[in-house]
């Protein structure tokens, strides 16, 4: 397989040196000055695009925004081009036959080289597994010489389009092309695209054949804090001597259907530049994070298994990575945190003085924060009542099969568990075949799911007077566990008491219902009931529900475990 990916590569590079090859040199020529060009205007509109117009607006395509947001705009500027210059130049210009041959050849392998080579950028940032066809590239493999688990270079093509490609704009974009309006260039932000494209990008976990989310949303991603360890007595397992540390928030954008958040060593680095835009890049040898009963663990990342993970059910990851500094330092200041394709400016941390040995180990073993909201709970809130928070992963009263989803997305190892999705159905219990009959809300093992009620007038949870006006539409409905950590929930269950009587399941997981006003509104006459649907690791001590800074209610609920 290896081998016919190798041969496809040179198939389309030899058709389309082929074709301008017939067409001549002058049209050689200038389909080859609109490929250059139409790739240039590609990658300087790819961050705009893929995040402004793809990852904002339509957060469910984070797996494929990136490499649509660069082949789609790559194409259609090719196509207006080329039509631009059909206009201009309607005639060709005659040359000698040979020269038609060979000319027109040796540019058209040139457009063939950069076309192949963008169209495998892209692919390459499109939601798949590391190895494309079983070429692998450059990814974290056990080979000799390499540290287990780090990314390191595993074939390479017979011709690398995908290299000539990235370092010819690379280039353009520090010399001809240059920005004028703004000083980061393709390759400052994108010293290693290559090894990115085929196939670091997309070099993530994967369990049973399902793939980790590659790319997290905007936002999902924050800095907490960043130092220097100038000291070569620093050592932590297999990382020793001056090392850059780095603690960061992942949140639910940049979870798996909002089950984990899951972050392997190839997705995860550090870019330093300096003044000539010469770009080192350093990956991580070690991590901390919370423990799953509060505490840190440490960990390397030692082998092609380990990763970065947050608990079941838990919505955000606070991590410290520690990078070898050697990589950085070479060539000037660090510049960058990347992780799941968001960038995250290091510049406010990085005129701070270098720190100890012992403060470096202190951010990797402590952390500056145990993730804790600064949440109060007012202890005069009502108490939950049992019926108000209980364990209840079904979609009763709903009645739901997979012949009637209505749109709604199933779980995707096949269990006939919902997973996404907003859909209304009629009541009522089984109405045929029972094996499709959809079992229930999905959750992962180790999680469990919770029905919490925020019926107006019929629940002590009440989200619908005085605490709400004080809180603010705004304000997200969260449950408070005894370590101070907070859940938002994943969706809700409205079941109509009037009119039709129908069940409206909506599910959210990735983005979460972030706001109370995503809720439905209900009348006090209404009858109506309305669950929030919240997803949870087994084990945990809820003590509060809480509406923005404000205290809806207090309770001591342990999440029991649950079995599908």
């Amino acid at each position: 397989m290896e081998s016919l990916f190798n041969i496809l590569v040179i198939a389309f590079i030899g058709l389309i040196a082929y074709w301008w090859a017939n067409q001549g040199l002058f049209g050689s020529i200038l389909h080859f000055l609109c490929v250059l060009c139409a790739g240039v205007l590609a990658f300087a509109t790819w961050e705009p695009i893929t995040r402004l117009g793809i990852l904002a607006p339509l957060p469910g395509l984070a797996p494929y925004g990136w490499g649509i947001g660069l082949l789609l705009p790559f194409s259609l500027y090719l196509f207006l081009l080329r039509l631009l210059a059909d206009k201009l130049a309607p005639d060709n210009v005659n040359f000698p036959h040979l020269a038609n041959l060979v000319g027109g050849g040796l540019f058209g392998v040139g457009s063939g080289i950069l076309t192949v080579g963008i169209a495998l950028i892209g692919i390459g940032h499109i939601h798949s597994t590391a190895r494309l066809m079983e070429f692998g590239g450059v990814v974290r493999t056990q080979g000799a010489g390499a540290a287990n688990g780090q990314p390191s270079a595993e074939g390479n093509l017979w011709v690398p389009a995908h290299r000539i490609a990235a370092a010819s704009f690379g280039i353009l974009s520090t010399g001809a092309m240059s920005p004028t309006l703004s000083k980061p260039t393709l390759a400052a932000y994108y010293p290693r695209l290559a090894d990115d494209s085929l196939g670091l990008f997309r070099d993530g976990f994967s369990r049973n054949g399902r793939l980790a989310k590659v790319a997290a949303l905007p936002g999902s991603v924050t800095l907490e804090d960043f130092a220097f360890i100038n000291d070569p007595s620093f050592q932590i397992g297999m990382l020793r001597g001056p090392a850059y540390v780095a603690e960061m928030k992942l949140t639910r954008g940049a979870s798996t259907e909002g089950q984990m958040i899951v972050v392997s060593a190839a997705q995860v680095k550090l870019v330093g530049t300096n003044a000539t835009a010469s770009s080192g890049v350093s990956y991580p040898l070690i991590w901390g994070q919370r423990g799953p009963n509060g505490g840190r663990i440490i960990c390397e990342f030692a082998d092609k298994t380990a990763y970065a993970a947050s608990a079941t059910g838990e919505e955000e990851l606070i991590v410290s990575f520690a990078f070898p500094a050697a990589a950085i330092t070479a060539v000037g200041e660090p510049s960058f945190v990347e992780v799941m394709g968001q960038r995250l400016d290091v510049s406010r941390f990085a005129q701070q003085p270098a720190v100890t040995a012992a403060a470096g180990k202190a951010l990797v073993f402590a952390g500056t924060g145990s993730g804790k909201s600064d949440l109060k709970i007012d202890a005069s809130a009502p108490k939950l009542k049992p019926s108000d928070l209980t364990q209840n992963s079904t979609v009763d009263p709903a009645s739901v099969d997979l012949n009637n989803l209505n749109g709604m997305e199933p779980d995707p190892d096949g269990e006939r568990y919902l997973a996404s999705g907003r859909a209304d159905f009629s009541r009522g219990g089984y109405r045929g075949n029972r094996s499709l009959t959809i079992k229930g809300i999905s959750f992962p093992v180790g999680s469990t799911v919770l029905r919490l009620d925020i019926s107006r007038g019929r629940s002590s949870v009440d989200v619908w007077g005085s605490k709400r006006t004080a809180a603010g539409e705004d304000a997200p409905l969260q449950l408070m566990d005894e370590q101070g950590q907070v859940y938002t929930a994943i969706g809700f269950i409205h079941v109509q008491e009037t009119g039709e009587k129908m069940v409206t399941i909506d599910l959210r997981p990735e983005q979460g219902m972030q706001r109370i006003d995503m809720y439905p509104q209900l009348s006090q006459t209404s009858g109506d009931k309305l669950y929030a649907i919240y997803r949870l690791p087994s084990g945990k001590r809820i003590v509060a529900v809480m509406l923005g800074k404000e205290t809806v209610a207090t309770g001591d609920f342990v999440v029991p475990a649950q079995l599908r």
